[in-house]
């Protein structure tokens, strides 16, 4: 669903539903810096591992292993519900654009973001989905899993997009891959990776 990366044109963008919570005190991960933009200063606690990193977001409620070499930040793809978010993301840059260029230089990144907003009106995951994409729900997400627990996902665009919710949280993830040949099938298995590790740990 609709992501825009740094450096290049929009090409979609829709309200996305992912748990969003208060902005918290951060302490970042030694050698990372937040990201222009970011509301959010979650806890964050980083434990060094032979190959990867963890990433444990105590305020929000979850936990991820991200590959040495990539940088915790905060907000690093624009969607409508990130807007409105407080942001958290780990990603890689392997092509970033010169300081002089416009906004339409390439830039090469992957990513995995995580948005999240306090749920407030007391909806649940399905009854927000239903009332923010109405009868084009089914044409746009499908029902799928995330962390063990339920969650929608979009099912185009150019990145991944789900939405799930906690008892005091909705939360969007989205992760992309934006890499040359050489370097496409080692992101995507990276991204892969840190999918598979996101947990909730309340």
């Amino acid at each position: 669903m609709g992501v825009v990366t740094r450096g290049r044109p929009a090409v979609l963008c829709l309200a996305f539903l992912v748990v969003v919570g208060p902005a918290a005190a951060s302490r970042p991960a030694a050698g990372s810096q937040p990201e222009a933009g970011s509301r959010a200063r979650p806890t964050i606690r980083t434990q060094a591992l032979p190959q990867n990193r963890t990433l444990r977001n105590d305020r929000v409620g979850y936990s991820l292993s991200y590959p040495r070499g990539w940088k915790v930040g905060g907000r690093a793809v624009a969607t409508e519900f990130a807007a409105r978010a407080d942001c958290q993301s780990v990603r890689v840059v392997d092509l970033a654009a010169p300081a002089d260029a416009g906004p339409g230089a390439e830039v090469r990144q992957s990513l995995v973001q995580m948005c999240w907003k306090r749920v407030g009106d007391g909806a649940s995951l399905d009854e927000f989905m239903r009332q923010t994409y109405g009868g084009r729900l089914s044409e746009l997400f499908e029902w799928t899993r995330l962390a063990g627990v339920p969650a929608y996902r979009a099912k185009d665009g150019a990145s991944r997009t789900f939405f799930l919710q906690t008892e005091m949280f909705r939360l969007q993830v989205v992760a992309t891959v934006v890499a040359g040949p050489a370097r496409r099938a080692e992101r995507l298995a990276q991204v892969n990776r840190i999918l598979t590790s996101f947990s909730l740990t309340r």
